[in-house]
């Protein structure tokens, strides 16, 4: 029975090394491990009792403690899962296939696939070319069409080029771009050549149906006025007639008269019901004869097209024959990578399988229901036999479900094995404590030495705000989250190294959930390190792949925090306190809309990384703006979920624990302080700049006296809070699993405070400082910042590169105000209202955004001032020297001279048309004077 065991743990070691390898921590143990102790079976009695008890008890120790250290049971963080490859059509290449197979192997994957799927639109076009459009020209001859009809050589012609460059393109990331382009082509043959044709057609039918109802009518009127008088003339008579047959022999009362006139309407009804039918006789006749003209042909060519349908559908049905050859070749080529992939997932348990024969073949001797190793090579062997012939048979029948389907079955075969045996190899964690106690030790020197950079780099800046100190405070938020994890990758270890030290009594269930998540936790690590230094590097991003280097790393940090830590936590949560009526639980389940909220925020902010990480994988450079907008609006996304979902956690554990109100507060409290610190080197620079290049005295004297020292009141206001936040951090460092007492709390909410004050404190010093600048000039000067319009009129958010208000955006060269407008698509306006002190002629002058990849006039747009259109006017033109190769460059230009009144005004600017470039407007200036507007 012992060496059964062993036989069933190497079956599930071997079955395991068929898919993909995990982590050494996942390791089963060896055939050397003895099987677990049964205690129950050793003990009886009271003993059994006693030690179920007490088993019981220090799984559920276990679990409260992992509980209190990682913020949700262990089964909240079963992820990593091990991918199992497939293959599967072109356009859905899963990365994971992309390590069995190279881009040569994938790439005529694609083409056969395209050349076998693209023959319906090729034969499709060809019965087109022969059925339709014959039909098409006579139509636009005789209607008289402007449209051109479709020329179906020129459209095989340029599908075939398109599939060609499928076919000879050297990577699947071409590949996959390509095929998109050749389905978007091929469906713009219906909507943007054939149905405007039809349309016309129609169009022009109409126009003629028209033409000829108002002919015919024309012609029978004076037909219908001729009849009608006539039969009036002779009704009249016949009722004269009628009447003189009546003889009164007195004068008729009012009873007689109606009685005769009764009669008389009697009498001519049948009389005039005939003499209706003649004319409408003589109007049909009419009618036909009009008809008979151009109504004949107007008539055949509203017939032009009945039929072709069918015809078309029987053609192209009868073409597709032809493609059948690359069906074939599709399907063979798939079938090879299924079992490339196959093979290469087997040659690793192969190797362990014959590593281990002789304990197999020493087990076998026991138990003959035991298989050798020759026999289970077999039996793999026979089983890709099975699945060759059934992937030949779906190839035949070109049935895409069977083939699947095919693969599927060999797989949920070996699956199930390698999970029956899965279940029996955990049943040991002596192993897995070994292995992964082993690798602890280097870990925790890593993690101890990584953690003093942080500490270190962080405590010599507490209340520090020298230059290099504000640096250092840009990244505290990423430091929290950094800082965070490491020090969860620590717990985790500590709570492993416990729960190891008595590897009989551990909950198993418990211990690999907790090996998991340290597994993970180390994958997250790389991915904040990434985050980190893509955005420390001073790399240009220039082009379209440098923006998705420096941004991706970033959004991937902010996703995975938010989706395998935040909404896990979140989420545990209310799982926990559904239906429970505790103090705390109350607490958590009345925010249930905002973490619904949140977590519908979440879904979308995936879905829109996962977009935007496709479009990362071919960029191109046509596309640089959409790229660095889309990007960079999506990180500001991430950014503002991530803090909202730490503040959600903070709220929620104020009746939890101090570990948890800790493990929320600190990051959001660090994010604060990042975005204030930003803020504040932007304003320290307005206050350097206010001045520059300006003799006047009054600007010095104001500089001095009012604004720096605000700018050194908000220093010290920020020293204080990085003061707090240390404090708290310290205080933090020793939280217990007790209920947070109103002290901590109370801090924490006076720090977030305290920061919201410094941060409109900045916006307000920094608005000062451009505000005293733009005094110095001459004459009458208004300045109008972009992001204070009045109104919008917008169309529809379907991009996330669509028109928006952009709010302190880090990723734009040095602006005014708070913001910059992103302006889009054509037809979107902005409407300000503005004072003038006195009625005259102003100068408009415009602060706007030029890169050096968009050619000039894309950005261009009209300006409305008080209902008089001045036209459309380009961005500012600068020399490529005064560009920022990374971030562009704002200007102002002059624009125009323009009539304003005293008192109220009104401007409306306007996007002239959806171009390539969008117009980013940072701030306009209307001045009586000759300066140049100020920069900062």
């Amino acid at each position: 029975m012992k060496n059964k065991i062993k036989y069933i743990l190497l079956l599930g070691l071997f079955i395991s090394c068929t898919y993909i390898k995990t982590e050494q921590v996942f390791a089963e143990p060896s055939p050397a491990d003895n099987p677990p102790v049964d205690f129950q079976q050793r003990a009886n009695g009271s003993e059994k009792a006693e030690i179920n008890a007490r088993k019981q008890q220090e799984e559920a120790n276990a679990r409260a403690h992992f509980q209190d250290q990682m913020g949700a049971p262990p089964e909240a963080f079963q992820k990593h899962e091990p991918q199992k490859p497939t293959i599967e059509e072109p356009q859905k290449v899963p990365d994971e296939i992309k390590k069995y197979l190279t881009d040569s192997e994938i790439v005529p994957i694609y083409c056969a696939m395209s050349k076998w799927k693209t023959g319906q639109f090729f034969s499709a076009m060809s019965s087109l070319k022969n059925n339709l459009a014959p039909k098409m020209l006579e139509a636009k001859n005789t209607l008289g069409i402007d449209l051109e009809a479709p020329n179906f050589d020129n459209i095989i012609s340029n599908g075939q080029t398109k599939l060609d460059a499928i076919c000879n393109t050297k990577t699947v990331a071409e590949a996959e771009n390509l095929t998109s382009e050749f389905k978007s082509f091929g469906e713009g043959v219906d909507s943007q050549m054939i149905s405007p044709f039809m349309k016309a057609f129609e169009d022009k039918m109409k126009q003629k149906g028209d033409e000829l109802k108002t002919k015919i009518e024309n012609g029978i009127q004076p037909t219908v006025e001729e009849e009608s008088a006539k039969i009036q003339t002779e009704i009249e008579a016949e009722a004269k007639s009628f009447a003189g047959t009546f003889k009164f022999t007195k004068q008729p009362s009012e009873s007689d008269l109606a009685n005769m006139r009764a009669q008389i309407e009697e009498h001519l009804k049948p009389i005039i019901e005939q003499k209706k039918q003649t004319i409408v006789q003589k109007i049909q006749a009419k009618v036909e004869e009009i008809k008979n003209g151009e109504a004949s042909q107007f008539i055949k060519l509203g017939k032009i097209f009945d039929g072709v349908d069918q015809k078309i559908n029987q053609d192209t049905t009868a073409g597709l024959s032809e493609y059948d050859k690359y069906k074939k070749e599709a399907f063979d080529l798939r079938k090879k990578a299924v079992l490339t992939i196959l093979n290469k997932n087997l040659d690793e348990g192969m190797k362990q399988l014959d590593a281990s024969s002789k304990d197999i073949d020493e087990a076998k001797k026991n138990d003959s229901t035991i298989l050798s190793v020759s026999e289970i090579k077999a039996n793999i062997e026979k089983d890709k036999e099975i699945l060759s012939a059934k992937i030949d048979s779906a190839m035949q029948t070109g049935n895409e479900t069977a083939f699947q389907q095919a693969i599927n079955d060999f797989k949920n075969k070996w699956e199930k094995i390698r999970t029956d045996s899965e279940k029996m190899a955990q049943q040991s964690v002596s192993k897995a404590c070994a292995i992964a106690t082993t690798q602890f030790a280097v870990a925790k020197e890593q993690i101890n030495t990584n953690l003093g950079k942080i500490n270190g780099l962080e405590s010599k800046c507490v209340g520090q705000t020298t230059e290099e100190c504000l640096n250092i405070s840009k990244f505290s938020g990423k430091f929290s989250v950094l800082r965070g994890k490491l020090t969860d990758i620590q717990n985790g270890m500590n709570l492993a190294e416990n729960m190891c030290k008595d590897p009989g009594t551990t909950d198993q269930k418990s211990l690999i959930s907790l090996l998991r998540k340290i597994q993970g936790d180390g994958e997250d690590v790389k991915i904040y390190g990434e985050s980190l230094d893509a955005e420390k590097s001073k790399v240009l991003a220039d082009t379209a792949g440098k923006i998705c280097a420096q941004i991706i790393p970033q959004i991937e940090a902010a996703k995975t925090e938010i989706n395998n830590n935040d909404m896990v936590i979140l989420k545990s949560n209310f799982d926990r306190c559904k239906n429970l009526k505790t103090e705390e639980c109350k607490i958590v389940n009345e925010l249930s809309s905002k973490f619904n909220e949140l977590s519908q925020e979440s879904k979308k902010f995936v879905s829109n990384t996962e977009v935007v990480e496709k479009f990362c994988k071919n960029p191109q450079q046509s596309d640089f703006e959409k790229i660095s907008t889309t990007l960079n609006s999506l990180k500001e996304d991430g950014d503002k979920l991530k803090l909202s979902s730490k503040e959600l956690q903070a709220v929620q554990a104020e009746k939890a624990s101090e570990k948890a109100f800790c493990r929320a507060i600190i990051p959001e409290l660090e994010i604060g302080k990042s975005d204030m610190t930003k803020g504040l080197i932007e304003a320290d620079s307005s206050v350097n700049k206010a001045c520059d290049n300006i003799n006047d005295p009054q600007c010095k004297s104001s500089l001095t006296s009012t604004i720096v020292p605000k700018l050194n009141t908000i220093k010290s206001q920020a020293s204080d809070l990085s003061n707090k936040i240390s404090s708290i951090s310290t205080l933090c460092a020793s939280a217990k699993t007790t209920i947070p007492n109103e002290s901590m709390i109370n801090s924490a909410n006076e720090i977030k405070k305290l920061a919201d004050t410094i941060q409109k404190s900045v916006v307000d010093l920094k608005k000062e400082a451009d505000d005293l600048r733009a005094k110095m000039p001459s004459g009458v000067s208004i300045k109008i910042e972009a992001e204070d319009e009045t109104k919008t009129s917008l169309l529809p958010h379907t991009e996330s590169w669509h028109s928006r208000k952009e709010l302190s955006p880090s990723w734009r060269p040095s602006y005014y105000g708070n913001g910059v407008w992103y302006l889009s698509r054509g037809g979107e306006s902005l409407t300000y209202n503005f004072q003038s002190p006195t009625t005259g002629e102003y100068t408009l002058w415009t602060r706007d955004y030029v890169d050096n990849f968009q050619p000039t006039g894309v950005r261009k747009v009209t300006y409305n001032i008080n209902g008089k259109n001045y036209g459309a006017y380009p961005e500012v033109v600068l020399s490529k020297s005064k560009i920022d190769a990374q971030k562009g460059a704002f200007g102002w230009h002059k624009i125009i001279k323009v009539k304003v009144n005293a008192g109220a005004n009104t401007m409306k600017v306007t996007k002239e048309s959806t171009t390539s470039g969008a117009a980013v407007l940072d701030a306009f200036y209307l001045t009586t004077g000759n300066e140049v507007p100020p920069e900062k």
